[in-house]
């Protein structure tokens, strides 16, 4: 659904009409918008995980992420995983001490600090979560799927049930977003490919006994 048909289905779901004095069209933006961005925000979803590339700069530190960017997952250069650390345990070399190739990265006040400082312009591979940008027109669409555009409007029609307050629609609105969360997230974790775990093959007591596995 766009964000016309959004509009359209959260006021269904309240039992109001299109010309609502209270839920007006400026209300129904900011409700969807804000839950949209709600529902970015519970876990990594996998439709708003993303790749990007950004070039190193010799002698800087800090880069600016993606505008759409919500949280780091990964940041590669060339196959090599850079740790993530904390800022407080990312220390700033002293200005005597040779610029080497980043080995972590820390997150600080919305920008990307590496270190160490970067020697040479490297090609990084940054693994991200997107957050949802605001939907503005009445044709945008946002990147949630649209198999789960019920949820965004029924989290929507919760914000409205409180304006307009009734409270039995609210509390039949936030069960069935409960039950969506729960199918959203059992979904996901389908995704998740399994860790097969190795078989170890422990030293036994007794002289020389292998172990098999049955």
């Amino acid at each position: 659904m766009n964000l016309g048909q959004l509009r359209t289905a959260v006021l269904d779901r309240l039992g109001l009409p299109s010309d609502d004095p209270i839920i007006t069209t400026t209300v129904l933006d900011r409700d969807i918008n804000s839950r949209l961005h709600y529902i970015a925000s519970q876990r990594d979803w996998h439709w708003l995980v993303t790749t990007a590339t950004f070039n190193t700069v010799v002698g800087q530190r800090a880069y600016t992420p993606p505008a759409d960017w919500l949280r780091t997952l990964h940041i590669y250069d060339d196959g090599r995983q850079l740790d993530a650390r904390q800022p407080q345990n990312l220390p700033v070399p002293p200005a005597d001490t040779p610029n080497n190739r980043s080995v972590a990265y820390a997150v600080e006040g919305g920008s990307l600090l590496l270190w160490p400082t970067p020697e040479a312009v490297r090609p990084l591979t940054h693994i991200y979560v997107r957050d949802e940008t605001d939907l503005a027109l009445t044709t945008d669409t946002p990147l949630i799927p649209a198999g789960y555009h019920d949820y965004l409007v029924t989290l929507a029609a919760i914000l409205g049930a409180i304006r307009i307050d009734n409270e039995k629609r609210e509390a039949a609105l936030r069960t069935e977003a409960q039950d969506w969360l729960r199918t959203i997230n059992d979904n996901a974790r389908k995704l998740v490919v399994p860790v097969r775990p190795r078989k170890v093959r422990p030293h036994l007591w007794g002289g020389g006994q292998s172990w098999r596995s049955r």
